[in-house]
């Protein structure tokens, strides 16, 4: 019985959640510009610009997963760490904001909107983590299986 890979499920959610991600920031942004509703400072629009980067990466990464190669992915997918980790922290740094303020607050008001791009933040840097680790965890594993005459670095996903 072959093993089952882990790889296509975690970049299901890696890429669902980027999706969410990218829809709420995106959003937000157009309230922001065409809604009446304006950013409380210039670093916090600079910090949402940065989010939605991340997210549209992540998401044109979990799309582009089975075409690339192993160990390419394995350094895409370091990349992608990075980038949500400097995208999450810096949002968690965001000045003029508790979310303990949210308490009372509509369930679809800007307050709720911070606090979850915060959330999937911070659930997209773990995911992404464990993206990485399961990649080098195949490259290795891949590496050690293959021979002389096999795909030997070219391996695949899939």
């Amino acid at each position: 019985m072959a093993p089952v890979s882990a790889h296509p499920f975690l970049f299901f959610l890696v890429g669902a959640l980027a999706t969410a991600q990218t829809g709420l920031t995106a959003y937000q942004i157009y309230q922001a510009n065409h809604g009446g509703q304006e950013f409380p400072s210039e670093e916090w629009k600079n910090r949402e610009i940065f989010m939605l980067f991340t997210a549209a990466w992540t998401l044109l990464f979990a799309l582009l997963h089975y075409v690339i190669n192993l160990y390419i992915g394995a350094f895409w997918s370091l990349i992608t760490l990075i980038f949500w980790v400097i995208a999450t922290v810096l949002w968690a740094r965001v000045e003029d904001f508790h979310p303990s303020d949210c308490s009372g607050t509509s369930f679809g008001s800007f307050c709720r909107q911070v606090v979850a791009i915060e959330a999937i933040g911070w659930t997209e840097v773990a995911l992404t983590a464990l993206l990485f680790f399961a990649t080098l965890f195949a490259c290795h594993q891949h590496r050690r299986n293959s021979t002389y005459r096999d795909a030997g670095y070219r391996g695949y996903y899939v």
